[in-house]
């Protein structure tokens, strides 16, 4: 049997243009102009390698030449000192501490250091500002002097510990010139806790000889803080931390050239006399490092118990290893089939002669109305009909031994394709993807739209804000419209592009059944309102009125009032032709709870007379 995969961060990590890219980044810190104290975030999914590419960073810079800088390096895990009763800041601190006692060693200096660190240790444990994390950081300067009582302390200690950096340099016997600290995993912590190691940064380690690598997953992070802060809060948390770094760097996503050299050299034997099963799990499995090696693992484990079972003659038939691999590429990859041949054994085969034209009348109205999705069809094209039940049935239970993780990127390639591809195709497309893969492509959408910051950057992405909304129009089943609401919505609410676009889209959004069931019982009807009360245009009041007709019999006292007195007070509304046709039927509607004075108002500003 072929060794299971470990998943272990390494310090040489070449593959995936890591090699290039430790290279850059140790050579940038390394270099004499280098202006400190810096910090640098390497930003990556969960598994996508940002611990493997910081310890190749780490390595390379021991290896010092020419007018290269020596550095003294920092290794901080932060999820191993999370469940630790002392607050994470300290603990962070202390280990700096720790590694300027051994620079070095048994000197006068290394006193001065020890009672810098006992002076940190004996802190207030509130001292940065627990309870208000996720703040601005404007706000947090703004309040920090009634919450440090002893703030010359904090100074004092300070000055000390980046006076005892430099002196724990200059006495180096290494002749190293810089402090660079490594912070891993910051991202599976506490939100707190973040914010917490970062102001650290800020307050004790502004030093000229610091240099900070984080690696960290925003988005684990913005999930993070939505947690514990709310959606109102996580963005400015996310935001609080941003502002420490000086440089950011995205890891790319990997191609399917660089996928397909990874599973070639990870792959068991077995799979590997199948190239163009390598090739199709290449081109659609997620390329997470991580993920990559677990679904390896799964075909390992299982080719093992078969052939444990073959060995013990506990099969019918001989054996035949490849079934393991298909399968689960089928379930991986294809779950609504998959789900299928579950019910049906025969299915598979079936599917397989269909595939090749080899089908009989029986086998082809044994597929039905099933669509054959061009890539599954391509990858059973590659398969012979020769797959005994009896063995399929075992592996289809023992894969529910090990649960499959979702590795697929089919929606991430429909999401590089969205620019070129028809609308018709695109359509077609959405009606096959399960409800987690639409879920999925709206998240990758968003993420995108997101990244917009010019108006010519935006119609430029027009067909991609197309292919959102697509996602709730074609959407059959109640279930995936609402999920597509919440998702649009709150993009919608937070993005001003977004509210550009979907702005005219809400009516017809709300005026789903299941979707105004939804508005009515989550509370998305006091954001619709608001959002009308902050209309910014003649356009944006015209639409956002016409959506409140979707819910005049619902609108709540409270909802008139913010209604009446945005209609009085913003021009946008009451100069805007659109609203004043729309909002005649709420006024009316609820006209026992507009005031007199109001009504005159209404009809000075709106021209409009409530009936």
């Amino acid at each position: 049997m072929s060794s299971l995969l470990l998943d272990e961060a390494i310090d040489d990590a070449t593959k995936f243009g890591f090699d290039n890219y430790s290279t850059a980044l140790a050579s940038i810190i390394k270099s004499k102009n280098f202006q400190t104290p810096f910090t640098i975030a390497i930003h990556g999914d969960w598994g996508s390698g940002k611990t493997s590419l910081m310890k190749t960073i780490a390595r390379k810079l021991e290896q010092s030449s020419g007018d290269e800088v020596k550095v003294k390096v920092v290794w901080f895990n932060a999820w191993e000192f999370e469940k630790v009763p002392v607050p994470l800041w300290k603990v962070f601190l202390n280990r700096i501490t720790m590694e300027l006692q051994d620079m070095v060693g048994d000197t006068g200096l290394k006193s001065k250091i020890m009672a810098v660190g006992k002076g940190l240790l004996l802190l207030s444990s509130d001292l940065l500002l627990k309870r208000y994390a996720g703040v601005s950081l404007e706000k947090i300067e703004g309040i920090k002097d009634r919450v440090w009582d002893d703030i010359e302390k904090v100074n004092s200690l300070s000055e000390d510990l980046s006076g005892c950096i430099e002196e724990a340099l200059k006495s180096d016997s290494s002749k190293r010139e810089r402090l660079v600290i490594f912070i891993d995993d910051l991202d599976r912590c506490l939100p707190e806790q973040c914010v917490e190691v970062f102001e650290s940064i800020k307050l004790f380690l502004n030093s000229k000889n610091c240099v900070f690598v984080v690696g960290i997953n925003k988005e684990q992070i913005l999930k993070a803080f939505e947690v514990k802060f709310g959606k109102e809060k996580a963005s400015s948390g996310l935001h609080y931390m941003e502002k420490f770094v000086q440089l950011q760097f995205d890891l790319p996503r990997k191609t399917s050239a660089e996928i397909h050299s990874f599973l070639l050299e990870l792959a068991s034997e077995q799979l590997k006399r199948s190239p163009k099963t390598i090739e199709l799990i290449s081109r659609f499995i997620e390329p997470n490092p991580r993920k990559i090696k677990r679904w390896i693992n799964s075909v390992l484990f299982l080719e093992e118990l078969f052939r444990i079972k073959q060995q013990k003659q506990m099969l019918k038939t001989p054996i035949d290893v490849s079934i393991v691999s298909i399968w689960l590429f089928l379930k991986s990859f294809f779950l609504d089939f998959s789900v299928l041949v579950e019910r049906d054994l025969s299915l598979l085969n079936t599917a397989i002669r269909v595939t090749a034209g080899k089908g009989s009348e029986e086998d082809e109205k044994k597929i039905g109305d099933f669509t054959m999705d061009q890539r599954l069809t391509e990858f059973l094209s590659t398969l012979e009909p020769k797959y005994p039940e009896d063995q399929l049935r075992e592996v289809v239970y023992l894969s529910k031994l090990t649960p499959l993780e979702e590795v697929s990127a089919l929606p991430t390639q429909m999401l590089e394709r969205i620019a070129e591809m028809p609308k018709e195709e695109f359509s077609e497309q959405l009606a096959r993807l399960t409800e987690y893969g639409a879920s999925e492509l709206a998240d990758r959408i968003i993420e995108r739209l997101n990244q917009i910051r010019e108006w010519d950057e935006y119609r430029e992405n027009l067909k991609t804000y197309e292919s959102l909304d697509l996602l709730f129009t074609t959407a059959e089943k109640d279930s995936r419209r609402r999920t597509m609401f919440r998702k649009i919505f709150d993009f919608f609410r937070k993005n001003p592009y977004a509210k550009d676009y979907f702005v005219s889209k809400m009516k017809y959004y709300t005026s789903s059944i299941a979707v105004r069931e939804m508005v009515l019982k989550e509370g998305y009807l006091d954001a619709l309102v608001d959002q009308f009360a902050k209309s910014n245009s003649f356009e944006a009041a015209k639409q956002n009125s016409a959506t409140l007709l979707n819910f005049v019999d619902d609108l709540t006292s409270k909802q008139i009032r913010v209604i009446v007195e945005a209609s009085i007070s913003n021009g946008q509304i009451y100069q805007s032709f659109g609203a004043r046709e729309n909002l005649p039927t709420v006024f009316s509607k609820h006209k026992s709870e507009i005031s007199d004075e109001e009504i005159t108002k209404i009809k000075e500003l709106l021209y409009i007379t409530i009936a």
